[in-house]
C-alpha cells in the first residue's frame, strides 16, 4: 500500500508540501553511491544567507504549529540552524546529533512529545519544545504524533530517506488537534 492511499483512507496524516522562497543551487553537487557527497551539500546549505531565510521562512510558517522538525546537513549546520530559530522564534530550539549523550537526547525528546523536565532540586523546570533540528538521528524509529511540521534543509537523491523524514510528521494525532503535517523544503 503507498503512502498516497494511506493518507487517503485516513490513517495516516495529510501532508502539506511548501517549498521555500529561496533555494538552495544544488546543481554542482558531486554523486557518490547514488546520495550527494556530504562536504559539498554542507557547503551548498550551509551559506549564511540561504540557511537565515530558510530560518526565517519556518519560524514565519510555523506560527500556528505546535512541533517542527528540522532536518539539517551536518552538525555545524545543525548548531546554525538552531541558533537562527532560536533568534527569530524567540524560542529554544533543540539539537540531537551523534555528539548528543543518551540522557541529553531522551529529555530533548520527552520534552518534543510535549512533556517538561526538572533541570534541579529546587523545582526548576524546562517545558516543551517547538523546535528541534537533528542530523541523521530522527530519520528512522522515532515516532512523535504531535509533529505538525517538517522541514527539510537536507537534500538528499533517496526516495527512501525523503520518504522517511516527511513521514515523522504523518502520524494522526487526534489528541493534540492536528490536522495535517507542513512539509517545508528549502531544497529543490
Amino acid at each position: 500500500i503507498g503512502l498516497k492511499e494511506l493518507i487517503d483512507k485516513g490513517f495516516l496524516s495529510k501532508l502539506v508540501a511548501k517549498t521555500g522562497r529561496v533555494v538552495a543551487n544544488l546543481d554542482h553537487l558531486h554523486i557518490r553511491a547514488g546520495e550527494f557527497v556530504a562536504e559539498d551539500v554542507e557547503k551548498a546549505m550551509g551559506e549564511d544567507r540561504l540557511v537565515a531565510t530558510a530560518c526565517r521562512e519556518i519560524v514565519e510558517k510555523t506560527k500556528d504549529r505546535k512541533a517542527c522538525l528540522i532536518f539539517c546537513t551536518s552538525i555545524a549546520h545543525c548548531k546554525k540552524v538552531a541558533a537562527q530559530i532560536a533568534k527569530f522564534s524567540g524560542e529554544e530550539c533543540a539539537v540531537v546529533t551523534s555528539e548528543s549523550g543518551s540522557q541529553e537526547r531522551a529529555d530533548v525528546l520527552h520534552r518534543f512529545k510535549g512533556g517538561s523536565i526538572q533541570t534541579d532540586l529546587f523545582g526548576g523546570s524546562k517545558g516543551p519544545l517547538k523546535y528541534v533540528c537533528n542530523v541523521e538521528c530522527l530519520t528512522t524509529g522515532f515516532d512523535a504524533p504531535n509533529i505538525d511540521c517538517v522541514a527539510l534543509l537536507r537534500p538528499t537523491m533517496s526516495p527512501g530517506l525523503l520518504l522517511q523524514m516527511c513521514g515523522r510528521g504523518t502520524r494522526l494525532s487526534p489528541e493534540t488537534g492536528k490536522e495535517d503535517c507542513l512539509d517545508r523544503k528549502s531544497v529543490v
